[in-house]
């Protein structure tokens, strides 16, 4: 919506996200994920930072923790970023130790097979969605009951952790559906929407069905909070 109203301006404004959920490195993902930030961070945090170890620092070791350091740092302001608040910082926190871990154990290297870049895929995804909750928690209290709930010690397996391999395959597949689309032509979808190419009524109908179901479930759901439950904010109203 942004880019589009950007283009009636005037503006041409670059994606903002490239498909990161195909990432199969931390760096690339950061590289495809909110690009705008991740670019200026780099550029103006990250790149002053490093510039300033490798002048000051002197050995091969000692270079490599204050790095490490450095990347601690940036992706705490990273997080804090989104909204003053500690579980912001940690979500960036953590996200700097899965770099810094990644790169330690790669030695910085990419995947070399199928079978790497699908496990480097999955695991890094993995550690994204977990570190989620930090984001998305009122505080670090919740973050920790949820945590808690995914690992109970009580039991030898906890069917709540069913939802993790879930909602990983359903964010994936969701970014593949947004590749493959951003991929097709804009003007062959916008005749499939005006009714003149082949099949095209078909899809005006069902994207005007969509609508009035979605129509629809607005209404109930204004109807619902008319009746005393509290609406759910957008999250980003939080920030």
């Amino acid at each position: 919506m942004g880019r589009g109203i950007a283009r009636m301006l005037g503006f041409r404004l670059p994606l903002n996200f490239r498909a990161p959920f195909f990432a199969h490195t931390p760096s690339e993902f950061y590289q495809r994920w909110h690009v705008s930030l991740s670019n200026w961070i780099r550029t103006f945090v990250y790149d002053t930072l490093a510039v300033a170890v490798f002048r000051r620092v002197r050995g091969r070791r000692r270079q490599n923790r204050a790095l490490f350091a450095v990347i601690l740092l940036v992706m705490a302001i990273f997080g804090l970023w989104h909204g003053s608040a500690w579980h912001f910082v940690l979500f960036g926190v953590s996200q700097g130790l899965v770099i810094a871990g990644w790169a330690m154990v790669t030695k910085g290297r990419a995947p070399r097979s199928r079978t790497g870049w699908w496990a480097s895929l999955l695991i890094l995804q993995a550690s994204w969605l977990v570190s989620l909750v930090l984001f998305r928690a009122d505080s670090l209290s919740i973050a920790g009951q949820v945590l808690a709930g995914l690992v109970d010690g009580g039991h030898w397996f906890n069917p709540g952790l069913l939802w993790c391999p879930v909602a990983l395959a359903a964010a994936v597949a969701a970014q593949a559906v947004e590749f493959y689309v951003r991929r097709r032509p804009v003007a062959r979808i916008l005749r499939w929407l005006r009714g003149s190419a082949p099949g095209g009524a078909l899809v005006l109908a069902g994207f005007a069905g969509t609508l009035a179901i979605k129509l629809w479930v607005d209404a109930q759901a204004i109807a619902t909070t008319g009746a005393g439950v509290p609406a759910a904010s957008f999250i980003y109203f939080r920030f």
